[in-house]
């Protein structure tokens, strides 16, 4: 995905109002990308990784991880 990409799909998720509506998104988004992925010859796993990056998971240690402020 792109970066455009990726920020809206978190932008999406992030509307979303119930765990149901985020969960039959997820697993759409994933159908979308394995299809993708299969164009390219990659294999992605059957299942999307269990319940998703979670709220605020990012790339970022933030203050005292990897890279922090210390």
């Amino acid at each position: 995905m792109t970066q455009a990409e990726r920020n809206a799909h978190r932008s999406k998720l992030r509307k979303m109002k119930t765990e149901q509506e985020r969960e039959a998104y997820r697993l759409e988004h994933h159908t979308l990308m394995q299809e993708r992925a299969k164009a390219k010859g990659i294999t992605l796993p059957a299942e999307p990784p269990v319940g998703g990056a979670g709220p605020g998971a990012g790339l970022g240690g933030g203050a005292g991880g990897p890279g922090g402020n210390r």
